[in-house]
């Protein structure tokens, strides 16, 4: 973030000066770790599961040597394949080792390579691979996202956070507010609401709910797996 440049004149043309910038910081995005081997996501792009561990602490590396004052991870900290972990088990004993929810070893796992970073903070948001392996009251306890109680009994995550030497405040938003990803099929207001806007904007809902087949551009937001 940079404040604007101061223009000066010469003989032949503005110029701008240049201005340090009122802000500095690191963003990391859809690290989607996963103690598995390598494959496709669901979109049949190649993925490299186990590599993300070491791209994430390369990262976290570069922004502490940069001593950049904040880093935000903007969410799929790990892969929903996490859960395929206990199923790949190759004995029972594995199996019973790994079936303490292999998402939330994975998550810690990421905090480890990220803890390459130790020059300011590191604000988490989430998204839907982390409602895949987690509820949000243990999303919140391992992430930091200090989510709240609404009066419909659904919790959702927003918040801000402030940076007073640069006079800037973040707000973060709850994406997953209104969702049907991790909310009580008989008692969350908020899937209701969520469930309402799929039967009208999505045709296959409910029977393929995260298909945009025959949805065009912002309609093919409508699908299940989103906020």
């Amino acid at each position: 973030l940079a404040a604007p440049g101061t223009r000066t004149r010469n003989a032949d043309a503005y110029q701008e000066e240049p201005v340090p910038p009122l802000l500095t910081f690191g963003v990391i995005a859809d690290i989607q770790y996963a103690p598995i081997g390598d494959g496709f996501s669901y979109g049949g792009v190649p993925r490299y599961y186990r590599h993300a561990l070491s791209t994430a602490k390369h990262a976290a590396e570069h922004f502490q040597e940069h001593k950049v004052p904040l880093v935000i991870n903007l969410g799929d900290i790990i892969d929903g394949k996490c859960q395929e972990v206990v199923a790949d088990a190759d004995t029972s004993q594995q199996r019973e080792e790994r079936n303490c929810n292999p998402g939330r070893n994975a998550v810690l796992e990421v905090i480890d390579a990220l803890s390459a970073y130790s020059h300011g903070d590191i604000l988490h948001t989430y998204g839907n691979h982390e409602l895949y392996n987690l509820d949000r009251e243990e999303m919140g306890s391992l992430l930091q996202i200090p989510f709240v109680r609404e009066p419909c009994g659904d919790l959702v995550g927003y918040r801000s956070h402030s940076v007073p030497e640069a006079g800037i405040k973040f707000v973060v938003l709850d994406s997953y507010d209104i969702t049907i990803e991790g909310r009580c099929e008989q008692t969350s207001a908020k899937r209701k609401q969520a469930e309402e806007l799929l039967a009208k904007h999505n045709p296959n809902y409910p029977e393929n709910e995260n298909s945009p087949e025959g949805m065009d551009g912002l309609q093919s937001r409508y699908v299940g797996f989103n906020g």
